[in-house]
């Protein structure tokens, strides 16, 4: 199968609402996307995380989704090679357009051939969305050598991480999250190496007071086994300092490395618990966070 990793966090072509009715069926069962076949047919096409079909559109924000088209047909072969192109709309449950873009693979005229007759491309469920949110991707798969194409669509509900607890108390988010800043992308699993840097982030961080034009944010945390023992403990951490402009498009974070604990001699193998405090300096509002991490070396 070809794997086509699309470069964007958050996709989505047309709007198709009037051409799908019930969900298209296979040989296996419902598919998890409803389709609409224009000359391009498909003996399945379902939403993967990379290990199993979700048969269930609840997807955790974060989470490096992958729609899989197999067995195509329609596409025109030149030299043994086909030219799919992709179009694709992400719309929220109120109609807002967060992302649309054509010709996700470039110009139709130099679209890069593949000899499979399955693909694949992937997205990861961050930026434009937030938890708790309802959206609908629409796309078009177009053969770059005909007239033929195939319309999709999938409506999907984002959900926050279910270990990852948050009790605002005056201070509020829109999203709550682990973040590798090594590997370059949102934890899911709460798995996390013992030597990389990780992030706890909380996006777009509400409920501040502004004193003298400026925002001022500190976080205490806690990492400990579960017995109690300390591995990692810092507090009074500055985690925001400055413009207010910022805390609707900057998460307010902070980052944190296990290879420094405190107790380097700490139980890897059970998992631990990170608990934080996030405080406004400038008021009594604050927002507390709990979850659990599982290392691995």
């Amino acid at each position: 199968m070809i794997k086509r990793v699309l470069s964007h966090l958050l996709l989505a072509a047309p709007l198709l609402c009037s051409v799908f009715g019930m969900t298209a069926q296979t040989e296996t069962g419902p598919r998890s996307i409803q389709v609409q076949e224009r000359g391009i047919t498909a003996k399945s096409v379902h939403v993967s995380n990379g290990d199993r079909i979700l048969q269930k559109p609840y997807y955790q924000y974060g989470q490096q989704l992958y729609i899989v088209f197999e067995e195509l047909e329609g596409l025109v072969r030149e030299n043994d090679q086909m030219h799919p192109n992709l179009d694709i709309t992400l719309v929220s449950k109120q109609g807002d357009t967060l992302f649309s873009e054509q010709n996700l693979y470039g110009p139709d005229n130099s679209v890069a051939g593949i000899p499979d007759t399955s693909f694949e491309f992937s997205i990861q469920l961050s930026n434009s969305v937030t938890s708790n949110g309802a959206y609908t991707m629409y796309g078009t798969v177009r053969d770059t050598k005909s007239s033929n194409e195939m319309e999709f669509l999938l409506d999907f509900n984002v959900v926050q991480n279910p270990d990852i607890t948050a009790i605002p108390e005056g201070l509020n988010y829109a999203d709550v999250f682990l973040e590798s800043n090594d590997r370059n992308r949102i934890v899911t699993n709460n798995v996390i190496y013992k030597n990389e840097m990780v992030s706890l982030s909380l996006k777009e961080v509400s409920g501040y007071l502004v004193k003298d034009g400026k925002v001022n944010l500190r976080m205490d945390y806690t990492v400990t086994e579960a017995s109690g023992a300390v591995v990692l403990e810092r507090s009074g951490y500055t985690i925001k300092s400055g413009d207010p402009s910022e805390m609707k498009t900057v998460p307010v974070a902070c980052s944190f490395n296990l290879g420094e604990a405190d107790n380097p001699n700490f139980d890897s193998q059970a998992s631990l618990r990170l608990t934080a405090e996030i405080t406004d300096m400038n008021s009594d509002a604050k927002v507390k966070v709990s979850t659990k991490l599982y290392v691995i070396e």
